[in-house]
């Protein structure tokens, strides 16, 4: 009898000591809807404010930042190279700084759909910016006023410059003007918890749904 009383008391001990432990387990920074919030401004908006809360993203964020603006360049670079058209690195970066402006504009909502101890399902909505609507607008309306240039210009390459010049004052000018849309896109993504830290399930594909997301595709 003796022998199974202490048996039981050191049973109990155990528990107690598991349980103590357990609630002292530390939780993460911050909620796992915020936690995607922060990815989400630091893809869509640069803000890397909440960064530090956030798994690792801080150590790469000018990492990702210059990769984003090197894919985004080498797209518009082989656009012109395509329509026979010259640009230089100059007014790429300006179009560039244009369109990462007009996605300031962009607004999300996040819900947490359903919630356990690790991992999350988190429903993103966000507003967007219709590149591709806004790209055909620019070219629609460079292409006439690039017709009354041909008609003074000396040379071929003379028109090829300035119609180059046009086209990019004309998608700036309506990336500056543009307004985010009065519809939304919206996903739900997987989150789970790595290091104490909520984090995508798959942070890749997590940032090319987001970055689609809020150029309307």
């Amino acid at each position: 009898m003796r022998n199974i009383k202490k048996g039981l008391v050191l049973l109990m001990s155990l528990v107690l000591i598991t349980v103590i432990f357990a609630g002292c387990k530390s939780k993460p920074k911050m909620e796992p809807d915020l936690a995607a919030l922060g990815y989400y401004n630091f893809i869509v908006k640069g803000d890397k404010s909440d960064l530090p809360k956030i798994k690792g993203i801080d150590s790469k964020a000018e990492e990702a930042i210059k990769a984003d603006k090197e894919t985004f360049s080498n797209e518009i670079k082989s656009a012109f190279k395509a329509a026979g058209l010259p640009v230089n690195d100059s007014q790429v970066e300006d179009v560039y700084k244009a369109a990462m402006e007009s996605l300031k504009q962009v607004s999300s909502s996040l819900v947490i759909v359903s919630h356990d101890e690790n991992s999350a399902d988190i429903k993103i909505k966000t507003t967007y910016i219709d590149m591709k609507a806004l790209c055909e607008k620019a070219s629609e309306n460079a292409v006439k006023e690039i017709k009354s240039e041909a008609t003074v210009a000396k040379d071929e390459q003379q028109l090829k410059n300035k119609a180059s010049e046009i086209f990019i004052n004309d998608i700036i000018r309506e990336f500056k003007n543009a307004n985010p849309s009065d519809t939304t896109k919206e996903k739900t993504f997987k989150f789970i918890i790595e290091d104490n830290y909520w984090v995508p399930k798959d942070e890749k594909q997590f940032g090319l749904d987001i970055s689609n997301m809020v150029i309307g595709q």
